[in-house]
């Protein structure tokens, strides 16, 4: 027990130096380098870059009480390197440099919608692959198992954004000025707010929201897009995985015990397969918080990803900061909760 509670304390330690590593190579990436190369802060090349060259001049003050009001002023090691680390480890991110408002106030407004995306079209994915890899591996050599990997490879190779397009074009538009029907709604997307039925139990007071159908015909799609475009890579490696297993020699122990297929599968292959497919999932949960980019950019969705997409095209780096951080330590946390899952279900794995 002692090894196990040393080996739980390392790995802990594991992950926060990531987080802690993640976060000064993003103050490298996003402040050092460019100043390095370009000699001024990337905030300022960009917002330089929309002013006429006659107004920079004119504007030179406004510049310089924004640099600041900012403090970019400061010389980046060390005051600007600890104020940064220092306000990321304390959830302070701090204001947008475009909109002027708390990072963390438009983080609040859009993760609720990028979490009803996302968290329901994770859990498809999951099903869905975990069935097909499966049901795949299982009717190995038969026609069942070609088709399906057919649409699964075609599943891995389609982007979700493409679809997405596609589906719009489909469903959205040509209905509309075809036949002036509207049979999902044209972007830009944004979910309505849910009506939340209270629960007051006296000592403790809470909202649970109640999902409407209108609020589902505003996913439909982008969920679409999503599902149909990722379940495909978790099918081929649920059957990779589950046909390497079947093929090593404890299997064929197995059979010369006189055990059947689905026994095997049950009992011996379940267990070795996952580990590999729990880290997976791993690193896949964090990635419900910052939302698919390029999918709710083309929905023009109100969530995470097209918050990040406009902060990297504008130069916002201080709201970039801010999801990057947060996306490394849920992927650490999630990765350590993996850890302690597969002790549980599995007594022969040991940390080291």
């Amino acid at each position: 027990m002692t090894s196990l509670k040393y080996a739980l304390i390392k790995r802990a330690i594991d992950r926060i130096v990531i987080v802690v590593v993640t976060t000064i190579l993003l103050f490298l990436i996003m402040r050092v380098f460019p100043i390095m190369i370009f000699g001024e802060d990337p905030f300022l090349i960009y917002l330089q870059a929309q002013l006429n060259p006659g107004e920079i001049d004119a504007l030179q003050d406004i510049i310089n009480s924004f640099k600041e009001s900012y403090g970019l002023d400061d010389p980046l090691f060390p005051d600007q390197f600890i104020r940064y680390m220092i306000s990321l480890f304390t959830l302070n991110f701090g204001y947008s440099f475009l909109t002027r408002k708390y990072i963390i106030e438009e983080i609040m407004e859009r993760l609720p919608n990028t979490l009803a995306l996302n968290i329901p079209a994770l859990i498809l994915i999951t099903l869905i692959g975990l069935f097909l890899g499966w049901y795949s591996a299982s009717k190995r050599g038969k026609n069942i198992e070609t088709l399906i990997m057919s649409v699964s490879i075609w599943s891995y190779i389609m982007p979700g954004w493409l679809l997405g397009i596609l589906l719009i074009i489909a469903l959205a538009y040509l209905p509309k000025y075809l036949w002036d029907t509207t049979i999902f709604p044209l972007p830009p997307y944004t979910p309505p707010r849910l009506p939340v039925f209270e629960i007051n139990l006296g000592f403790i007071q809470f909202g649970i929201p109640i999902i409407t159908l209108e609020y589902l015909w505003v996913l439909s799609l982008p969920i679409i897009s999503i599902v149909v475009a990722g379940f495909g890579s978790w099918a081929y490696y649920i059957r990779q995985l589950t046909v390497s297993e079947l093929g090593q020699d404890y299997i064929l122990t197995a059979k010369a015990k006189g055990l059947n297929e689905q026994e095997i599968m049950r009992k011996h292959v379940f267990i070795n397969v996952v580990p590999p497919v729990l880290t997976s999932l791993a690193f896949a949960i964090p990635g419900v918080f910052t939302g698919g980019i390029l999918v709710e950019t083309v929905f023009s969705y109100y969530g995470m990803g097209l918050y990040l997409w406009d902060a990297i095209l504008q130069n916002d780096y201080p709201a970039i900061q801010a999801i990057i951080f947060i996306y490394a330590v849920l992927i650490s946390i999630s990765l350590y909760v993996a850890d302690l899952i597969l002790i549980i279900l599995d007594p022969r794995v040991r940390l080291r």
